[in-house]
């Protein structure tokens, strides 16, 4: 009795384990280049689902999706800027590691350079005023 209970739960764990390692695989390109190309290309891309974290070094489900699709697209003649223009019409701006700056954003790159002119600015004339 203990035995076979003792198997039911080997033989879960064993599929569970089985189930999560078996997603780790991934088809890559036949033609080495072409892999060296999405590798590239997987550094540049965000992990939807992460966040922080690029493609490359994700193991989310939706970031070997995307890796899949970039390889799909590579093996279909697109160009790099026509595989990460389709993936931000798809995903958003968010999908970029390296944004762009555009309207939308341009407070976020000015502004740290404007605190830090200001704090500069301020503790200059906090130390005239002081003396030091």
């Amino acid at each position: 009795m203990i035995s076979n209970l003792m198997h039911k739960i080997l033989f879960i764990i064993l599929v569970i384990f089985c189930s999560n390692f078996a997603s780790a695989f991934e088809a890559i390109l036949v033609d080495p280049r072409q892999e060296m190309r999405a590798k590239s290309l997987f550094t540049l891309i965000r992990c939807t689902q992460c966040k922080g974290q690029s493609i490359k070094d994700s193991n989310a489900k939706i970031a070997l999706i995307i890796r899949q699709n970039v390889r799909k697209q590579i093996e279909d003649g697109k160009t790099d800027a026509e595989i990460l223009e389709f993936l931000e019409a798809r995903y958003g701006e968010e999908i970029n590691m390296n944004p762009k700056i555009n309207k939308k954003n341009i407070i976020l790159w000015v502004l740290p350079l404007l605190m830090l002119l200001i704090g500069g600015y301020l503790t200059l004339r906090k130390a005239k005023i002081l003396g030091v």
